[in-house]
């Protein structure tokens, strides 16, 4: 799978995650994202324990990840974008 899949699949689950918080959580956003995104984390876990083979697959995903080319030439910029203006 390459790069723009795992964007891809990690901004769908954002906004779904974001769209389950504001219509039925109603929690801040913030505390919201992070609760699902720890109840999901735990529920991929628990599928992990009876299928294998999801675990693998998503050790597999991210194994391919290359996070030094991923900082250095993908979020950098951002990052210290970002603290120039805070």
């Amino acid at each position: 799978m390459d790069f723009f899949a795992i964007i891809t699949i990690l901004i769908v689950l954002s906004a779904i995650f974001g769209y389950i918080n504001v219509r039925f959580l109603k929690l801040p956003t913030t505390i919201g994202l992070m609760v699902i995104s720890i109840i999901f984390s735990m529920l991929v876990l628990l599928l992990g324990q009876f299928f294998p083979s999801v675990l693998e697959w998503e050790s597999s995903l991210i194994r391919q990840i290359d996070f030094q080319k991923l900082l250095m030439e993908g979020m950098l910029s951002f990052l210290l974008f970002a603290g120039a203006l805070h």
